[in-house]
């Protein structure tokens, strides 16, 4: 009786091997019409959506979701997988992705870099240091867009005129959305604004306001005295009407700020990703309205 339950319960463990084994390494050939595409993060992620909008069994691969921090992202073996099967692969470029190098090897369809062409900013004392959060300047969103619609169209040739229609009608969207943005700054005064990290160097060179952080490009910097020391002195210095928490950053550093120089939180901003689609960004036009309207109030009072 032993034995017979012995190779009963043998006999189960080698099919669910046997099934698993079929299973896990092609979850992709299920749907042998299914076109796959990668983004790496949320942003990536719409524009892929709405360029891709009309055409037939496609699904996007985000890498990072709406709730990750993108600088504190390592990839797992999963996503060597990912990259194999895609057809194509979407990155933001301009070293945001810092691991990729090791990825890169994996990619076996087309890789689109959103950020091609896009003019990298600089630190002025430190010209190696430049911010790759390039989609906060609506004009290099239209950059990144148009990346896209090339690589998908290249490799969805079939559904090229679909690519292009919804690309144009995106074009027009941040047509608009830019020059809303420029108009909503037109009578600002204050024009100073204390973020988590350094993620806006784009919006405010594009949109006339100065964003100044306690950390440095990504949110795994560490925070020192002495920059906590110059932000006090910038802030009572210049007036400095509020400061801004990111959705995604740790708040402590700029709460301590508040409270030392008697400055309010003017708001939520959001950085390197959307919101849940119930949230007050589920799209990166959302995204961009949003941030204005809380950066605008918040100067403005």
């Amino acid at each position: 009786m032993r034995i017979s339950r012995f190779f009963i319960f043998l006999s189960i463990v080698v099919v669910c091997i046997i099934f698993l084994g079929f299973r896990s390494p092609n979850y992709f050939a299920a749907n042998p019409k299914q076109k796959n595409v990668v983004v790496v993060f949320t942003i990536l992620e719409d524009f892929a959506k709405q360029l891709l909008q009309g055409v037939p069994e496609v699904k996007i691969h985000t890498l990072i979701d709406c709730n990750q921090d993108p600088h504190s992202f390592h990839p797992h073996p999963k996503i060597f997988v990912l990259f194999k099967n895609a057809d194509v692969t979407v990155i933001n470029g301009l070293d945001f992705e810092h691991w990729f190098k090791a990825c890169k090897e994996h990619v076996k369809g087309e890789l689109v870099v959103a950020s091609k062409g896009v003019i990298p900013l600089r630190r002025v004392n430190n010209p190696d240091l430049f911010d790759p959060h390039a989609w906060h300047d609506v004009k290099n969103a239209m950059v990144y867009v148009t990346n896209m619609r090339i690589g998908f169209k290249k490799v969805y040739s079939q559904f090229a005129e679909i690519i292009e229609k919804n690309y144009q009608s995106l074009i027009k969207e941040l047509m608009i959305l830019n020059q809303w943005v420029l108009d909503q700054f037109k009578d600002l005064k204050n024009r100073t604004a204390i973020t988590t990290h350094d993620a806006f160097w784009y919006y405010g060179k594009t949109y006339g306001i100065q964003f100044v952080s306690p950390q440095g490009i990504s949110t795994e910097e560490e925070i020192s005295a002495v920059r906590m020391a110059n932000l006090v002195r910038v802030i009572k210095e210049r007036g400095v009407r509020a400061l801004f928490l990111e959705n995604l950053s740790n708040s402590a550093a700029v709460k301590q700020l508040a409270q030392e120089t008697n400055t309010r939180i003017g708001g939520v901003l959001y950085a390197d990703s959307l919101s849940e689609p119930d949230g007050p960004c589920p799209t990166y036009i959302d995204m961009i309205h949003h941030n204005t309207d809380v950066i605008k109030k918040a100067l403005s009072d």
